[in-house]
């Protein structure tokens, strides 16, 4: 696969400059995102998401992208439940997790 990113033969690494990743940091939008809220990906690239929250008794949480529910849940029913859900986002796509019982996000990352 030479040439895919950057190889011998490559045309310059176009495909290795849209990557997921590149030219990217990790942000903390904690204070920004709220459960239950739509949010858009305006970036030329994807991002990738990563939610962390307490699910507590009968908590579910759900990410969806685009109006999708990829197959990714978290849901418990153990007091003092923690879990991590994450997920790329296409660029123009939007997103947001669904939030049901007692779940609560406690940080929200986002590598864009």
């Amino acid at each position: 696969m030479s040439g895919i990113v950057g190889g011998a033969g490559s045309k310059s690494g176009v495909i290795g400059r849209s990557a997921l990743g590149f030219g990217q940091v990790w942000t903390d939008v904690t204070g920004s995102r709220s459960g239950d809220t739509t949010y858009t990906n305006s970036t030329p690239l994807p991002i990738f998401i990563s939610i962390i929250s307490t699910t507590g008794t009968a908590g579910d949480i759900k990410i969806e992208i685009g109006g999708v529910s990829p197959p990714a849940s978290v849901y418990t029913n153990s007091s003092g439940g923690r879990n991590e859900l994450s997920a790329v986002v296409p660029p123009g796509k939007t997103y947001l997790a669904n939030i049901a019982g007692s779940a609560s996000p406690v940080a929200w990352m986002e590598l864009r």
